[in-house]
């Protein structure tokens, strides 16, 4: 008459994967279903057998002691396959590892979208409270949000910034604002001098529309705002260089229109006096004067263009005042003329 261990081990040889083999007749010894029954009326065992004519391959035994004495031990024991089961189990086990890779890679993401934010706060508008879900430790991870979000603003936030962030802070009033909005930002400045952007992002509504709960977002955009601030600074500078500019131009025309005018109003009277030789040499002299004048005008706007295309070379040069003032007055000393009355220059010294 065969054991039952000769018959296992047959079993095993022939069914049972070679690497599996070990496992299989360990559990089935005589001294192993001894010792577990000791402690318990009955055992359970799942195993793993090359498929059958059925193409069943996986099996659950059932050890079942019925009577024991100090020469023997009885038991009932019970085969079937559990392939479904096993199946079944599969593809539950399938399921829930897919949900925590999931789980997984949904938390990999919030932490790297995290590392662009210094605080995320996920906010009960209805509860008023708040969990903290990056940020500093030193900040607990929840609380009353309302009461947080006022102290905060009242030690960190900068004094001229603190009634409009109290504002937007504001818990109950928050819902309403986010009525017809996904999300809402504001911007103010630290009592440090950062600058930050507060978000709320709006995470759930009820059936009317209503915001429920709410993701809050702080970054420091201390750099952006920099850079803001230079380019409005620097917009601000061409405005007032455009402005200086066109004002120079204005009095550059006007300049010049004034020596133009001399040396029209020169030449005409020339041409009504032909015969004063004094007349027509002192007009000469005065229309060279204001011909000089305006080639200087010329050139100080030639020197401007230079200047701003950064081809300017300064140099010194010697120059006469007097001559200089007279050729300024020329203007004053026609209109002086046409009304018959003699312009004086005076230096004082």
């Amino acid at each position: 008459m065969v054991g039952f261990y000769e018959y296992a081990y047959q079993y095993a040889m022939h069914y049972i994967p070679k690497e599996e083999q070990p496992e299989f007749l360990w559990w089935f010894s005589k001294d192993n279903l001894k010792t577990l029954l000791k402690n318990q009326a009955s055992l359970t065992q799942h195993y793993h057998s090359y498929p059958n004519a059925q193409n069943h391959q996986y099996f659950e035994t059932k050890v079942v002691k019925v009577s024991e004495d100090e020469k023997s031990c009885h038991v009932l024991m019970g085969f079937r396959y559990i392939d479904d089961i096993i199946e079944k189990e599969r593809a539950a086990q399938k399921r829930l590892q897919d949900a925590l890779d999931e789980t997984k890679r949904s938390n990999e993401t919030i932490s790297t979208i995290a590392k662009s934010y210094s605080s995320i706060y996920q906010l009960d508008l209805v509860e008023d409270t708040y969990e903290r879900i990056s940020g500093s430790e030193i900040i607990p991870k929840t609380g009353c949000a309302s009461k947080r979000m006022y102290e905060v603003c009242e030690q960190e936030v900068a004094p001229e910034y603190r009634n409009i962030v109290h504002q937007f802070v504001d818990i109950k009033t928050l819902a309403s604002r986010l009525d017809k909005e996904d999300d809402i930002l504001a911007e103010y400045r630290m009592a440090d001098g950062n600058w930050h952007k507060l978000r709320y992002i709006v995470r759930k509504r009820d059936a009317n529309g209503k915001a429920l709960q709410a993701i809050a977002t702080i970054r420091i955009i201390s750099e952006t705002k920099r850079k803001e601030l230079n380019l409005f600074f620097e917009a601000e500078q061409a405005k007032r260089e455009a402005k200086t500019k066109t004002r120079f131009l204005q009095n550059m025309s006007h300049d010049m229109r004034t020596p133009l005018n001399g040396i029209s109003g020169m030449l005409h009277m020339a041409d009504q006096n032909p015969d004063d030789l004094g007349l027509q040499k002192s007009t000469r002299n005065k229309i060279h004067q204001s011909l000089n004048y305006l080639i200087s005008l010329v050139n100080d706007v030639l020197d401007m263009n230079d200047l701003e295309s950064d081809h300017f070379t300064e140099e010194e040069a010697d120059f006469d005042v007097t001559k200089l003032l007279g050729n300024i007055n020329i203007e004053a000393q026609q209109l002086a003329q046409d009304k018959n009355i003699q312009p004086e220059l005076f230096m004082k010294r």
